[in-house]
């Protein structure tokens, strides 16, 4: 929401974007890291030096490592839809 809304990105692109999350527990025996900001590497080495300067623990993933994936559709103002489907795992948009 953040990328469409405050960025303007499309709806491709905020799929594609980098990702991160901050845990405040262990959701599932696969997915720790309690207290650690998990940030993908795309975000890039100056902005993680930058959050870890500010006290950051991070956890730094691989460049498309966050293990969630999304397909978007957003309604345009004139009644037609923009679809995305994230590279992070074999999908699509597909229209109804």
């Amino acid at each position: 929401i953040v990328q469409l809304v405050d960025l303007g990105y499309t709806v491709q692109e905020a799929a594609e974007a980098p990702r991160w999350q901050h845990l405040i527990g262990d959701s599932s025996d696969l997915e720790t890291g309690a207290g650690k900001l998990q940030i993908e590497s795309r975000f890039g080495e100056e902005v993680i030096e930058q959050l870890r300067a500010l006290g950051h623990d991070i956890l730094v993933l691989p460049e498309y490592g966050h293990g969630s994936a999304v397909q978007l559709l957003q309604m345009l103002p004139n009644g037609t839809q923009a679809w995305g489907s994230d590279v992070r795992v074999d999908g699509q948009a597909a229209g109804i």
